[in-house]
């Protein structure tokens, strides 16, 4: 199995590293690639074509994403999306790892149904939302 890592040179990326040493891994922190680029993101994912994604990579300073929200949206959410995007592509499972902390100076994503796969607006996700937001 190829499991790509993101956000590997950031806390959890390198303990994930360390915790699967037997595994086909593909970490990436951002000079390897820049989630908020689709370019970038289709690059890497053509260059490995991985089975699993555990998308670990975020900006992760709470007083910065305050400060720069537009900054914190790009790297946060359009990052994100574009890595859902590319898993979407190559059929690759994701496995979204994020904070329990929602900032209320960053407006509240949109989630957007992907093609041929479960809405995020329904289930466990609305429910989330509709507490949280």
């Amino acid at each position: 199995m190829r499991i790509l890592i993101t956000g590997a040179k950031g806390q959890l990326g390198r303990a994930l590293v360390q915790a699967l040493p037997n595994h086909d891994l593909y970490p990436v922190g951002a000079q390897e690639m820049d989630i908020t680029q689709p370019p970038s993101v289709a690059r890497v994912f053509g260059e490995f074509k991985p089975d699993v994604v555990v998308h670990a990579a975020a900006w992760t300073d709470t007083a910065g994403c305050e400060a720069d929200p537009e900054r914190a949206m790009r790297v946060n959410q359009d990052g994100t999306r574009h890595v859902a995007e590319a898993c979407a592509t190559c059929d690759a499972a994701m496995l979204y790892v994020s904070t329990n902390r929602i900032e209320r100076a960053i407006p509240r994503p949109r989630l957007t149904p992907m093609p041929g796969r479960n809405s995020l607006e329904s289930g466990p996700f609305k429910r989330f939302w509709n507490t949280t937001g």
